[in-house]
């Protein structure tokens, strides 16, 4: 989250960065933007990896593998589950638990482990949510693992209702602000038959029931943006409305011909002129104006008055400070009489004269996790705060409110964050005055995950066996992929995991060695970690080692290659029947597809040392020539 000192050009690419500060964990993450002329950066991606292993000197504790088991409910909205999970690099034998945000009573030993934790209170929901911390001396808890796991179905029974698949047809325009649209949806334990629907939060007149699914809607008002946002709820008996989903999405282009558009807003802030007040000097553009004048708001407070375009850059006086570190200012062109459509917001940092032991949030990290299937997915949330009015804060998604949480559950877990449908989405964060008025606020754009937006995709797996040695053969695989997890990919097959790889790692992957007693049908799956219906499965069927017979010119010769698989260098030792002495000898390497790779001559063939360093990894035969005869063996570079 720190920019760098500097500006690059793509010709420097690839670009080397010296002296990387870490961030203090196993990974860190690295954004770039390309630069406009006006010094915005509309084009960004932001990457995660793993720092140096240099770094960590195994001093970063770790907890792994957590898992959650659930039992028998004991009673309308408790539960039993049994937890475990590893450690490395443990900073303390203790641990506490949290479950949905709130601690559990007590403190418990690594040794304690699988641990029974009675009477969970259940969160109303399909999942609910375990945090395990290690304890440090300092009662901190640096070293932390969360999981969401599914309740135990003798909760539900069937009693929770939720909206899925929403879809959002738009049809043609009815007029210069209005159009149709068919929306369509599934519930699952519906609480009715009957729902309501608003759009951009105007309730439509008139209660519609499900058998009218797919229901098109007509003369939808516009919102005069680029996106309209729908929602619907199901009802219940008493009419309140406890089922709802949302949804934004993209009007018709009918409707967008010569929209106007407020852009490159700034706001530059100058002196204090008392307590609470201040100047600011504010500029725009617009393309395709409505009219020729507009109204500024300061959070929220209209200005008394109008401007015309051609005041532009106006200076505005004593502006009101909102108490925070930000304010939000908001224009719109004006039409008298008229509604307002063509506007623009900006929060802006409030000038520095203004403070005097101010609240302010710090150290603000955003970090995504899984998608959840429904255009939600995870975001990890933690801060911290300087001079707080309180120990409340509330939660803004892309301007929708999540929720108000208190600082004690921080770090803080999201599990469905909206997807505003870009690349980025955008967080708010403010602390909650004990008045209720929120202030204090943070705004951070983040990229959504890749799990949104390109899904992942592995293809073309292929696996090849080695030539048999003793009985036994190695797995050469080779496959494609796009868009991987962080987390990279697994190799399993036949009820074994091989290993779990970063995608990153040299192609061909070499595993073994198996038996070829031809008794077992080898099979192969590389999958995505986190996202495992993301995979490709090779059948290498069954594989038969017959009895090992020399494959060299008078059939009395024996070539043995150690170490097999290979490093750096492999070990010969040659022998012909007969013969005590081999003497001077020709050896050559050939890849898999008969390519020679590199020649020798050896002074005593019987036994020598050859550098393989310089090989890629793969499988290789090894042919070797003398007065003798000849021999040949083969040996795999990993």
């Amino acid at each position: 989250g720190q920019q760098l000192a500097g500006t690059y050009n793509l010709g420097q690419l690839p670009l080397t960065l010296q002296n990387i500060h870490w961030n203090g964990g196993n990974n860190d993450v690295i954004k770039v933007c390309l630069i406009t002329q006006a010094g915005t950066s509309p084009c960004c991606r932001e990457k995660e990896y793993a720092v140096p292993a240099c770094l960590l000197n195994n001093t970063v504790c770790e907890i792994n593998n957590l898992t959650v088991q659930t039992g028998d409910c004991t009673g309308d909205s408790t539960y039993n589950v049994v937890i475990n999970f590893q450690v490395s690099n443990p900073t303390a034998s203790q641990f506490k638990v949290w479950v949905n945000g709130q601690q559990l009573a007590g403190t418990y030993n690594l040794g304690q482990l699988p641990l029974t934790l009675q009477s969970i209170h259940w969160n109303g929901g399909n999942n609910d949510v375990i945090k395990v911390c290690l304890i440090t001396q300092a009662s901190t808890s640096p070293c932390c693992r969360e999981k969401e796991y599914a309740v135990p179905t003798c909760l539900l029974n069937n009693t929770v209702c939720e909206i899925n698949n929403l879809t959002v047809q738009t049809g043609d325009c009815t007029g210069d602000s209005t159009y149709n649209v068919v929306i369509n949806f599934q519930v699952s334990n519906p609480t009715s038959s009957q729902f309501k629907v608003w759009v951009n939060g105007q309730q439509l007149a008139g209660t519609y029931n499900l058998g009218q699914l797919p229901l098109t809607l007509q003369s939808i008002h516009w919102n005069g943006g680029n996106n309209d946002v729908i929602k619907v709820c199901l009802l219940t008996q008493a009419g309140t409305s406890p089922c709802c989903r949302e949804k934004e999405y993209a009007v018709p282009t009918c409707l967008l011909n010569n929209v106007c558009e407020i852009f490159d807003m700034s706001v530059v802030t100058g002196d204090c002129t008392g307590d609470s007040t201040y100047n600011v000097v504010l500029n725009f553009h617009v393309s395709n104006p409505t009219a020729s004048q507009f109204q500024v708001w300061v959070n929220g407070q209209p200005l008394a008055g109008l401007y015309n375009l051609s005041q532009l850059p106006l200076t505005l006086h004593d502006l009101h400070w909102n108490g925070g570190n930000n304010d939000v200012i908001r224009v719109c062109l004006v039409i008298p009489g008229a509604v307002s459509t063509c506007c623009r917001e900006k929060e802006y940092a409030v000038p520095a004269c203004l403070f005097n032991n101010a609240c302010e949030i710090i150290e603000m990290s955003i970090q995504t996790g899984t998608c959840a299937g429904d255009s939600t997915y995870q975001v990890f949330l933690n801060f911290q705060v300087a001079n707080p009015s309180s120990s409340q804060f509330v939660v803004f998604a892309n301007n929708q409110m999540l929720g108000t949480f208190n600082t004690s559950q921080l770090p803080l877990l999201l599990p469905n964050f909206p997807w505003n449908g870009g690349v980025n989405d955008v967080i708010k964060v403010c602390i909650v005055s004990p008045n209720g008025v929120a202030q204090c606020c943070k705004v951070r754009e983040f990229a959504v995950p890749d799990c949104l937006l390109d899904p992942c995709a592995i293809w073309d797996l292929q696996v090849l066996h080695t030539p048999c040695l003793c009985g036994q053969f190695f797995a050469v695989l080779t496959f494609n992929h796009v868009n991987g997890g962080v987390s990279g990919f697994d190799i399993t097959g036949n009820g074994n995991n091989y290993g779990n790889f970063p995608y990153n790692h040299a192609q061909p992957i070499v595993l073994g060695p198996f038996q070829g007693d031809a008794t077992t049908m080898y099979e192969f799956i590389v999958k995505d970690h986190l996202h495992p219906d993301c995979h490709d499965a090779v059948n290498l069927g069954k594989i038969e080692c017959t009895v090992s017979v020399p494959e060299f010119g008078n059939g009395n010769s024996n070539l043995l290659v150690s170490p097999n698989p290979a490093g750096n260098y492999i070990n010969v030792i040659a022998q012909f029947a007969g013969v005590t002495s081999v003497g001077e000898a020709l050896v050559k390497i050939y890849q898999a597809d008969g390519r020679m790779v590199q020649t020798k001559s050896i002074a005593d063939g019987g036994s020598f040392q050859l550098d393989i360093s310089a090989l890629p990894v793969g499988v290789y035969r090894l042919s070797m020539q003398t007065a003798s005869g000849a021999a040949e063996a083969s040996f795999v570079k990993q």
